[in-house]
């Protein structure tokens, strides 16, 4: 009886409301809705029919109001609507409202995804793509790379590529399933190639539009990985808002005017499938989808359709197991100095983990590959998602006697995007840089085995060498040298920052140098290939983190090297001048004038091979991997 009684009085209530509210004010709608549900709430106890009519008709009178001034309620009205009914064509009316933030429109959108996937409905593909649309939006009005990648990391933002390409998978379309992959993926890093983006011809088509647009970009470039710490709160978040607004609108105006430009109409445009596949010039390309709906391995080849091979359902919850066994091998070589492997078990945990990776993903995969005619030794490249960013997918195999694992079968490289392929690839047949020129930085006051590491790299490149340790290793020389040299040697302490990613560091004799300094204070126009011979170069963050890789490796190669060698975990400091002498040796068998960076998968995949059956621990050479062409 008291409820009935409280439903009465709401009743009640909201009529009295709605008679001294006038038709088109804003506040008759928030009575208008609070009347219907208070009569469908009726309706649901005393089956009165007209108390249902009545509240219907409310309703749909609360979406002309909202119409009509362009409310806010807009956007929850058609989140129900689309909750009772998927089928309703609501899709194209969720990405429209002015009064609606985009992250409040992106909950909406991915609600309606999930739940048309639910009832299987043919909108799924479209509100999964309104969505990752919708992300980009917040991305957009998000001050910092710091902010965007808080919002990257939220579950449900991280995962949504996943989902949506696993939808496309079971429906047969790899292609868009790439696609999906590609552009819903490492969204900070793709905002950041377009600020860095090389104009190449722009000058001689349109010289004050290139200066204008290369001005711009620098200073968004400036304003993304500018992080809260930097400036006063009250201003950070009034003035420097509303300067980056003012800033993108130009970038954004300025954008469009190239694109009118005759042969500028694809300019910064998304890469469609067709020039996606030309990643694969140099060999296959292998994605990884880890989903809860399903798993699976997408090849790609430069020529025909992609091909599918279906991994293990539970693969989602081995990688857990995985992840959390790679997390102590981490732990057991941070906290042993100096660091030799091969004690606490730690190679036997890793091996069994590795196994896993290779009868779950590698095998598979390995197997249609030869099957599909690529050849023993060919390389291949893995471009992985989810938890599989931070694992030694390149060191996976059965480690029986007589058995052959990945490393004895293919020569493995890593990739984070296609269009990171793509873009080094168009910029390596443009090169005019001629010959080899090594900078080297070093640390051999806390690393006491860099100097012999030096004196190897000093007797293989002779003058071709410009050797920095200790006191003049800086890092204002080092930003210098990134701009102007060719290749890169890093013999330093590397700290990942989990919590701030743009914060991780090389440490230097002048102090730090972060991603985000790198970011701002280097472009490698001539860059080609950088050794990072540094701990945890080649890793990120955990697990929760967005679906990227935010490392001191990715950061090397946004700013424009096109190979880079890094490390998943500590190093040994025994294997630094060992490795360097392995890898460099085999660049210049055949002389300084001939050596090339593109041969620099090799060079480490016979370093680390060499390693092996030397007896070297797996947990010391797996670390190492090749990012890259």
């Amino acid at each position: 009886m008291s409820q009935r009684n409280s439903i009465a009085d709401s009743v009640f209530q909201d009529r009295e409301m709605l008679k001294h509210c006038p038709s088109d004010h804003p506040e008759r709608i928030p009575h208008l809705h609070n009347l219907s549900v208070a009569l469908k709430t009726r309706f649901e106890q005393d089956g009165r029919t007209e108390d249902l009519e009545e509240s219907v008709c409310l309703a749909e009178e609360a979406e002309e109001v909202a119409i009509a001034i362009d409310h806010p309620y807009l956007l929850w009205f058609h989140h129900c609507v689309a909750l009772s009914d998927p089928s309703v064509p609501i899709a194209d009316k969720l990405s429209a409202y002015p009064n609606a933030s985009a992250e409040e429109r992106f909950g909406v959108a991915l609600a309606l995804a999930n739940l048309a996937r639910i009832y299987y409905s043919s909108l799924v593909l479209r509100a999964y793509k309104l969505a990752m649309m919708l992300v980009e939006r917040v991305l957009n009005v998000r001050f910092t790379s710091e902010s965007q990648h808080c919002f990257l990391s939220r579950p449900d933002v991280r995962q949504l590529p996943s989902h949506a390409a696993s939808w496309a998978i079971q429906h047969g379309a790899l292609d868009t399933a790439i696609e999906i992959l590609e552009h819903g993926r490492g969204q900070i890093w793709a905002k950041i190639r377009d600020y860095t983006y090389p104009l190449g011809e722009l000058p001689a088509i349109s010289e004050e539009l290139t200066d204008t647009f290369r001005e711009v970009c620098v200073q968004l470039m400036l304003l993304s990985i500018t992080t809260r710490n930097s400036y006063d709160v009250a201003d950070f978040e009034t003035t420097r808002i509303e300067y980056r607004r003012l800033k993108w609108e130009q970038w954004a105006d300025t954008l469009e005017k190239i694109r009118q430009l005759d042969g500028c109409q694809d300019f910064l445009r998304i890469k469609p499938f067709s020039t996606l596949q030309t990643a694969a010039s140099g060999g296959p390309i292998v994605f990884i989808n880890v989903n809860s709906h399903r798993s699976d391995a997408i090849i790609l080849r430069s020529e025909g359709v992609p091909s599918l091979v279906p991994l293990s359902p539970h693969l989602p919850q081995t990688l857990c197991r995985i992840v959390e066994t790679l997390e102590g091998v981490k732990r057991n070589a941070r906290e042993s100095r100096p660091w030799t492997g091969g004690r606490d078990g730690t190679s036997s945990a890793l091996i069994r983990s590795l196994r896993v990776l290779w009868k779950d993903i590698c095998q598979p995969v390995v197997r249609h590959l030869l099957a599909s005619g690529i050849a023993e030794q060919s390389r291949v490249w893995w471009c992985p998602t989810g938890a599989l960013l931070s694992l030694p997918i390149h060191s996976a195999g059965p480690y029986n006697e007589g058995e052959k694992n990945l490393i004895d079968i293919f020569v493995s490289s890593y990739t984070p995007t296609l269009s990171a392929l793509v873009n080094a690839r168009a910029r390596s047949h443009d090169l005019s840089w001629k010959g080899v020129e090594l900078l080297a930085f070093g640390q051999s006051n806390t690393l006491p085995q860099v100097r012999l590491e030096f004196e190897q790299l000093r007797n293989m490149f002779a003058g071709a060498a410009t050797l920095l340790d200790d006191h003049e290793s800086n890092a204002d020389v080092l930003l210098t040298g990134a701009s102007t040299k060719p290749w890169l040697h890093f013999a330093c302490h590397g700290f990942l920052n989990v919590e701030n990613p743009l914060q991780s560091y090389f440490t230097l004799h002048s102090g730090c140098l972060s991603v985000e300094k790198i970011l701002a204070g280097a472009t490698a126009a001539h860059g080609e290939l950088a050794f990072l011979a540094a701990c945890h170069s080649g890793t990120g963050e955990s697990e929760q983190a967005p679906d990227e890789m935010i490392s001191l490796a990715a950061v090397i190669q946004a700013i424009g090297f096109r190979c880079v060698v890094a490390t998943l975990w500590t190093m040994a400091d025994a294997d630094g001048p060992v490795l360097a002498r392995e890898f460099y040796g085999y660049l210049l068998q055949h002389g300084i004038a001939h050596a090339d960076f593109r041969e620099s998968a090799m060079a480490l995949h016979t370093a680390i091979k060499s390693m092996r059956d030397r007896g070297v621990p797996i947990e010391r050479w797996s670390t190492f991997i090749h990012i890259g062409i």
